[in-house]
């Protein structure tokens, strides 16, 4: 839904304050920043003692799980979540039928904007399965937009063995963001000490310019290529900043035999089943930030945004933030412009005007096309969307609301039908069936490799992750091109059937000849988490007769498994799926 933006001030904060250090006006180099000198994360730290108030905590106690605050997202529902003797347990054995491995999921039914999130557990160590404890908006996407992922552990790589045959007790802590379907992903590693019998009080400090990890209360020691911090630590100008409230999650994870950097670990045929992930308590606690003492950000003037905007391949675009000061009087210091979580220009006195120049030679010059650990940059050509942010003296930072819309280049205006042939319009297009033409011509995918089209040998050239019948991988951002011949103009029925694990409402642009033709809701699934059972969606839309060329944008997590188009007025032969 296209909306407008005008005069509208910030309603979320942030904490910390970083500096930029580039000079006034200049876009940022695809390089490592110094470290900020604002930035200090604390070596200690007791939300407590902070004044951090408390909003939402449970201790395990009683006889289930309290689904006033939880949901279970896992296929198996609480099958394998159990609260006993002031104990959550997650635990992992074998499903009924033997083949594989079962676990369960608990999500808070809360979002969260920033805070402190501790738990007191103990971590795993049984092979072909890990636990987790991370923070997620159900949908992987724009960190602007949709959400992004904060991994406060994952303990998967302490299954590894010295030479001793003694457990490695290595940690993981990741930050996942995608960026027109492009996954950027940062890892610390950390030697955990003590046992791996030891209960141990794990935090996660999340301020949008600022992420550090603790472990009983003490800053966790780390270094890694991707940051200057020697600490577990993220920020916006290493990586990447998100401003979507997120869930808390505890869950236990099954690995997949074919992910390579498992090295062996899903083998569990020596593991000793069921093992159990136990949680003592959990406690969240918010980030005191109160909006009189916060600058306001606005946007000075009235701009589109919406996921229906489309901006053309090199226009330059201006925009005002208004930035005024708190009711402390704390002067402005700084006004970043953020593109989809990644900097694009900052400027330290007013006005502050930003120009943006939708090329590629332009976002060649920002962090936006940085590369996260897969070392593959994004493409520019899909959605955008940006957010000023407003520092003051005091490091008192809000952020304007994001403006959204969507870069259409040349190259995406070319693309031929698959095998030759235009897809009938009436009828059903098969929707791995997509235009030739490959990367930024005939589509848009941000992974590298089709995941699965192996099977049957379709398409393996391209990076598309599709069989015959089916397109999956999906990711925000992404796009598909369909050359249509249509036999005469009407209305239409327009349906498409899909799968979804998600509970969260989704959506579908589609343009007819790179114009707004229609947006679909696809509703996620009431019944349970997971991939079983299809849904339709359907809308009926105007169609010009002859050729033309149909785009699905794709926003959310879902399979397509068919496209149908029924003449209105006329049913015979033409029904839709079910």
């Amino acid at each position: 839904m296209r909306k407008m933006l005008f005069l509208v001030a910030a309603v979320l904060s942030v904490s910390a304050a970083v500096a930029q250090v580039v000079p006034d006006g200049a876009a940022v180099a695809n390089s490592q920043l110094p470290v900020p000198p604002e930035v200090t994360p604390v070596k200690s730290f007791d939300p407590v003692k902070a004044g951090w108030p408390l909003v939402f905590s449970d201790d395990f106690n009683g006889n289930s799980l309290d689904l006033d605050k939880w949901a279970p997202r896992s296929v198996t529902g609480l099958d394998h979540v159990h609260v006993a003797d002031g104990m959550l347990a997650i635990d992992v054995d074998h499903a009924k039928n033997g083949n594989k491995l079962e676990t369960g999921s608990i999500w808070t039914k809360q979002s969260f904007l920033y805070g402190y999130f501790e738990a007191r557990l103990r971590f795993t160590r049984q092979n072909g399965w890990w636990a987790a404890f991370w923070l997620y908006a159900d949908t992987a996407g724009n960190p602007f937009l949709e959400g992004f992922e904060i991994d406060i552990f994952e303990d998967y790589y302490v299954r590894r063995l010295d030479e001793d045959g003694r457990n490695q007790r290595t940690i993981d802590h990741n930050l996942h963001m995608y960026v027109n379907g492009t996954l950027k992903s940062w890892n610390y590693l950390e030697t955990l000490k003590g046992s791996l019998d030891d209960f141990h009080v794990i935090g996660c400090k999340w301020t949008p310019f600022e992420i550090s990890y603790y472990m009983d209360g003490e800053l966790i020691e780390a270094t890694a290529r991707h940051s200057p911090w020697q600490s577990v630590t993220f920020d916006p100008f290493n990586h990447g900043v998100g401003v979507v409230p997120l869930k808390a999650i505890l869950s236990g994870q099954i690995m997949r035999k074919e992910l390579s950097w498992l090295k062996g670990l899903s083998d569990y045929s020596k593991s000793v089943l069921p093992e159990r992930f136990l949680v003592d308590w959990i406690r969240i606690y918010a980030f005191p930030d109160p909006e009189s003492e916060r600058p306001v950000a606005a946007w000075d003037g009235t701009y589109e945004s919406g996921e229906d905007v489309l901006v053309q391949e090199g226009d330059r675009r201006t925009y005002r933030v208004k930035a005024t000061a708190s009711s402390t009087g704390a002067a402005i210091d700084t006004v970043y412009l953020f593109d989809s979580g990644y900097l694009i220009e900052r400027k330290s006195k007013p006005p502050f005007t930003f120009t943006v120049e939708t090329s590629q030679h332009f976002y060649d010059g920002t962090d936006f096309m940085r590369p996260g650990r897969q070392k593959v940059k994004p493409h520019f050509d899909g959605i955008h969307a940006l957010v000023a942010f407003v520092r003051d003296v005091n490091g008192r930072i809000s952020h304007t609301p994001p403006i959204e819309y969507m870069v259409v280049t040349d190259e995406s205006r070319r693309s031929s039908p698959f095998e030759g042939k235009a897809a009938m319009i009436p009828g059903k297009i098969d929707p791995a069936r997509y235009d030739e033409g490959g990367q930024g011509v005939a589509y848009s995918d941000g992974s590298k490799g089709n995941m699965y089209g192996k099977d049957k040998n379709w398409r393996m050239d391209e990076d598309v992750d599709c069989s015959p019948g089916s397109i999956g991988g999906v990711s925000s951002g992404e796009w598909l091109n369909y050359t249509v011949d249509v036999a005469e103009e009407g209305d239409y029925e327009m349906s498409f059937r899909y799968g979804t694990p998600s509970v969260k409402l989704q959506s579908m642009l589609v343009l007819l000849d790179l114009k707004r033709l229609a947006a679909f809701e696809l509703h996620g699934q009431d019944r349970k988490y997971g991939w079983g059972g299809h849904s339709i969606a359907r809308k009926v839309v105007h169609l010009p007769a002859g050729r033309h060329v149909l785009r699905l944008v794709l926003r959310g997590i879902y399979n397509i498994y068919t496209i149908e188009f029924r003449k209105m007025g006329n049913s015979a032969g033409n029904t839709c799926s079910n």
